[in-house]
C-alpha cells in the first residue's frame, strides 16, 4: 500500500509539472522557405518568457518580456515593463598565422547565442576610410572565407545578418586570420507591455503549436 502511494504521489508531481512549465528553450517559428519574417518564444525558469516578433516591415516588428501560464490548453502571457539583460555580439576565437604567400586568406564561422550555425550572414573586409575591399556570406555551415591578393590592405572585417547585432573587428594586412564570432539577436519595434495575451497551445516533444504555428525548438541547452 506505501509503495503505490508514493508512485501515485510521483506522476501527480510529475504531471503537473509537465502542464505548467515549458522545458527553458527557445522556440522559432517553422518556414517552409526562407522567410523574413520570423516569431520565436524564448521560456526560460520560473515561467518567464521573451517575445520577438521580427518582419522586413519594422513597423510591425514587436518585443516584450513577461510571466506565463500553461492551463490546459492555453497559454497565458502577461507582459511587464521588466526588461532582461541583452546579450552582445562577442568574439569567440581567433587564430592568426603570417601569410608567406602571394595569397591571403579571412576565415569566418559565425554562431547565434542558441548555437546554431548562421546561414547567408554578411562577410565583408573594408579599408580604413570604410570602403568596401571584398565580401561573402556565410555557408550552411556557418563559414566564409575570403580571399585577397598581398597587395591589399584591409583593415576592418564587418559581420552582419537581419535581426542580428553587427560584429566590427580590427584585422591586420599581414596575417591569416581565422575568426569564431557570435552574433547577438536585436531588438526591433514596439515593446508589449501591460498586456495580457491568450493563444491556444499544443505540446510536443521538440516543438509546439501555438495557435496552430509551429515552433521548433532551436537549443537543447537551458537558458541561464
Amino acid at each position: 500500500m506505501k509503495t503505490k502511494l508514493v508512485v501515485t504521489g510521483l506522476l501527480y508531481i510529475f504531471t503537473g509539472c509537465s502542464e505548467r512549465v515549458l522545458i527553458p528553450a527557445t522556440y522559432v517559428q517553422k518556414h517552409d522557405q526562407p522567410s523574413y519574417v520570423s516569431e520565436e518564444y524564448k521560456f526560460q525558469r520560473e515561467n518567464r518568457f521573451e517575445y520577438k516578433f521580427f518582419s522586413d516591415d519594422l513597423g510591425s516588428s514587436k518585443y516584450g518580456v513577461g510571466n506565463y501560464q500553461v492551463k490546459e490548453h492555453r497559454l497565458i502571457l502577461e507582459f511587464t515593463d521588466e526588461l532582461l539583460d541583452r546579450p552582445r555580439p562577442v568574439l569567440i576565437r581567433k587564430e592568426a598565422s603570417v601569410a608567406d604567400s602571394s595569397k591571403k586568406s579571412y576565415r569566418v564561422q559565425v554562431k547565434t547565442y542558441s548555437g546554431d550555425n548562421l546561414l547567408g550572414a554578411n562577410v565583408i573586409l573594408t579599408n580604413k576610410i570604410n570602403e568596401v575591399i571584398a565580401g561573402s556570406t556565410t555557408d550552411n555551415n556557418g563559414a566564409a572565407e575570403i580571399t585577397l591578393s598581398q597587395e591589399s590592405t584591409p583593415a576592418f572585417l564587418n559581420v552582419s545578418f537581419i535581426g542580428y547585432e553587427d560584429m566590427l573587428l580590427e584585422v591586420n594586412p599581414k596575417q591569416n586570420l581565422n575568426f569564431v564570432v557570435v552574433l547577438a539577436d536585436k531588438v526591433y519595434g514596439a515593446r508589449i507591455t501591460n498586456k495580457r495575451v491568450e493563444k491556444k497551445i499544443k505540446i510536443k516533444k521538440a516543438s509546439i503549436m501555438i495557435d496552430a504555428k509551429e515552433y521548433q525548438n532551436a537549443t537543447v541547452t537551458e537558458n541561464k
